[in-house]
């Protein structure tokens, strides 16, 4: 992070049905969005291979990402330690949700004071 700039990590891994063209379309906007603002930029986890890696303990915890964005992914996607990835994001990430949580993540992420899943498809940090 040597720009300066807060670094996203944007998964569209699915599990299930996978909204293509979404997808596709939203890594684009938030590129965009990022390089426009100057604010951000954004690395993808796009398969299983790249869950396995990136959502990690030690990946998540070298320091590189500000936050994540679930776009669009269906089914458990299988995040490797789900208990290590909460407490990570517990250390002041930030966590944005397009698209339906499985329902333990969702009860796991309720327990965490860094944000508040209120409906399957919405997560926030509270004020």
């Amino acid at each position: 992070m040597q720009s300066g700039k807060k670094r996203l990590l944007v998964v569209t891994h699915t599990a299930g049905f996978r909204h293509a063209d979404s997808i596709e379309l939203g890594e684009k906007i938030l590129a965009e969005i990022g390089a426009r603002s100057g604010v951000f930029e954004v690395d993808y986890c796009r398969d299983a291979g790249a869950v396995q890696k990136m959502l990690t303990p030690e990946f998540l915890n070298a320091g590189k990402y500000d936050g994540v964005v679930f776009l669009n992914t269906t089914g458990d996607i299988g995040i490797p330690n789900l208990g290590a990835f909460l407490e990570w994001l517990e250390g002041a990430r930030r966590l944005s949700a397009s698209t339906p949580l499985p329902t333990p993540t969702i009860t796991a992420l309720n327990t965490l004071r860094c944000c508040r899943v209120s409906s399957p498809i919405t997560a926030s940090r509270p004020k």
